[in-house]
């Protein structure tokens, strides 16, 4: 063969090897990257689970080396661990024994793991997907009192939202899931073998994401988590798994995800949960929701909004603006797994924030945000919230079921004096009491979930409901 028809040949090669590596062949640039589903490979560490990993992820991404990592906490990103409790689960990179002493080194305790102001920091700022400046804008107007049934602002909430990025990544597979459920209470739910497909595909998206990177080193440093895997069956019980939300019945008419994500209808009249902005923002968009006005707001990009869906009224439904999918289920899975049933005190871009989250039988019933100092207001044409004083707040016009006022002394001393209460079966400290109780009647949170105290047990209206 002619030798420069032979090097013309080598040079066509190299280049269709380039070409393909270009094409996403290979993990180059791309380490730990979100799924790709333009690419005929991946490069995170859900590729080894389904075996669609690029050539080269291994030499590229993955370090099997103990290192400078000897009694380090686990790291998802990594093949192999080099603390005690590889030993236990079998995943020890080779040079443990010879790096770290064999196992006679202690993996780190949950002493030395990161506070809930730090850890939930590091999720806001791990949120590379959420939208903000010129890709969503908010048109707050009209300031409403919690119990306003009626529109009190002409236009929409959202008047702009960069479409081209809910129209891919975990925004996409978010809104996939938005009609798998009948938001009636009371009827039954069911999943099919596509639906089922679509919650795997959202929690394999957001599980490669950074922001869930951090929620998993902390709930295995804390011990609550082992492995990446052991955290996608628990978010699918919490999240996805269906349940009764009755305290009675036994009719699995509802899951964590369709009450916050999606919104439900307690009956003709309310809308129940409800906690999503995305959901807001498809179903405004639609024509099926009607913005009445905001409630609270509150920093970093809280909103309390009073609204209708499908002719029912949400006097205050709570929802972050602009977060990423992945963004709200760690946040709210991190409280839940932390402190459920409590106020969960964490920190987001060094605000403080409060959550709230409640259980039913291990699922997580409710969960939203809340701030223990909301007095703001910004002007209409503000995109996200601010917060000014509380002298410039207290001076402004509010009814008697504002949100914004002294908590009901006396309902608190009545409260403290009874003796423990039970809901299901769980017994309700006095302390525990005046907590729920006094949640609509003090400024410490955005809602109550339509939730409230009356004798030791939670109550709708004349329906009981268990927390």
């Amino acid at each position: 063969m002619d030798v420069k028809l032979l090097l013309l040949l080598l040079q066509a090669i190299y280049s269709l090897s380039q070409a393909f590596l270009i094409e996403g062949g290979s993990c180059q640039g791309r380490c730990n990257s979100a799924v790709d589903s333009t690419k005929v490979c991946q490069c995170n560490t859900a590729c080894l689970r389904y075996n669609d990993c690029c050539s080269d992820y291994h030499s590229l991404c993955v370090e099997d080396t103990c290192h400078n990592r000897c009694n380090a906490a686990h790291d998802a990103s990594k093949i192999c661990q080099c603390n005690s409790a590889c030993l236990r689960f079998n995943d020890c990179c080779s040079d443990y024994t010879a790096l770290c002493a064999g196992g006679t080194t202690v993996a780190p305790s949950s002493a030395t793991c990161q506070s809930l102001t730090a850890v939930s920091n590091e999720l806001w700022a791990n949120d590379v997907n959420r939208l903000s400046g010129a890709d969503i804008t908010v048109n707050y107007q009209t300031q409403v009192a919690d119990g306003t049934t009626s529109d009190r602002s002409s236009g929409k909430f959202f008047t702009h939202v960069n479409e081209a990025k809910l129209g891919t990544g975990t925004y996409k597979l978010l809104s996939d899931l938005f009609n798998n459920y009948d938001p009636t209470k009371g009827n039954r739910e069911t999943a099919t073998t596509q639906e089922l497909n679509e919650d795997n595909a959202f929690l394999d998206a957001i599980l490669a994401t950074r922001v869930m990177a951090s929620l998993l080193k902390f709930l295995q440093c804390k011990g609550i988590v082992h492995s990446q895997s052991e955290l996608k069956t628990t978010l699918k019980k919490l999240w996805f798994d269906f349940y009764s939300r009755s305290g009675t019945g036994t009719t699995p008419d509802t899951s964590g995800f369709e009450h916050m994500m999606v919104g439900e209808y307690k009956d003709g009249n309310t809308v129940n949960g409800f906690h999503n902005w995305v959901s807001f923002y498809e179903k405004e968009k639609a024509g099926t929701l009607n913005y009445f006005g905001y409630v609270k707001k509150a920093n970093p990009e809280i909103v309390g909004a009073a609204f209708s869906w499908a002719n029912r009224v949400k006097t205050m439904g709570s929802f972050f603006i602009g977060v990423s999918p992945e963004f709200e289920i760690a946040v709210y899975s991190l409280c839940f797994l932390t402190n459920p049933g409590k106020a969960c005190q964490i920190s987001l871009n060094n605000i403080p924030v409060t959550i709230m989250s409640y259980s039913k039988d291990g699922h997580i019933a409710t969960a939203y945000a809340s701030e223990r100092k909301i007095h703001g207001t910004v002007a209409p044409s503000g995109r996200g919230p601010e917060v000014t004083t509380e002298q410039n707040v207290q001076s402004s016009s509010h009814t008697a079921d504002s949100p914004i006022h002294k908590p009901n002394r006396s309902k608190k001393r009545k409260d403290s004096k009874r003796r423990k209460k039970k809901v299901g079966n769980q017994l309700l400290t006095p302390h525990k009491v005046d907590e729920l109780a006094n949640h609509r009647n003090s400024s410490s949170g955005f809602e109550p979930d339509d939730a409230k105290i009356r004798n030791g047990k939670v109550q709708t209206k004349n329906k009981i409901k268990r927390v």
